[in-house]
């Protein structure tokens, strides 16, 4: 582990558990890590541009109802040399959908007898071809790779984007 690591949730209990983990950790990742309670449309309440080399969201863009917002507030704490990792999953994809129908969507009907589409229709409030669209028009993309089949958004399970700003 080489840097600093600041870690962000707007869960007060998930942020009193990660820090009760960080400070039950190795003595370097405690003096080098924070995590801190703020919601990502406030972020530039508590980061000023250039605070960060990377920023890494994962599995999070595609629960934020004001998505387009929330790019806006991590493009203003970036700089010309940060770069934003993004991991989403391909929620509206063939290969996701097949995949939840046959693993996650069952299990909860029968163990739970709920509509697993009904909850993700909810928490899942952008797919990945909206995303995408979003991305690439605000972001330089410097690479995408799809997991784990062909690099089209139906035919995988996860898509990452590293990205850095466009040129002014």
């Amino acid at each position: 582990l080489i840097g600093s690591y600041t870690g962000i949730d707007y869960s007060e209990g998930f942020v009193r558990l990660a820090n009760y983990k960080l400070e039950n950790s190795l003595n370097y990742v405690k003096e080098k890590s924070s995590i801190v309670l703020a919601n990502i449309l406030d972020i530039d309440q508590y980061f000023s541009k250039g605070d960060f080399t990377d920023i890494v969201s994962i599995y999070v863009l595609e629960h934020i109802p004001e998505i387009e917002t929330a790019l806006d507030k991590i493009e203003s704490i970036m700089d010309d040399k940060t770069t934003l990792w993004i991991g989403l999953p391909t929620e509206g994809g063939l290969a996701y959908y097949l995949g939840r129908q046959l693993t996650t969507q069952r299990y909860y009907r029968k163990k739970y007898g709920l509509d697993f589409n009904r909850i993700m229709k909810r928490e899942h409030c952008n797919n990945i071809f909206s995303l995408n669209k979003i991305i690439i028009n605000k972001f330089h993309i410097h690479s995408v790779f799809y997991f784990p089949f062909l690099p089209i958004s139906h035919f995988s399970l996860t898509v990452t984007y590293i990205c850095k700003l466009k040129p002014k």
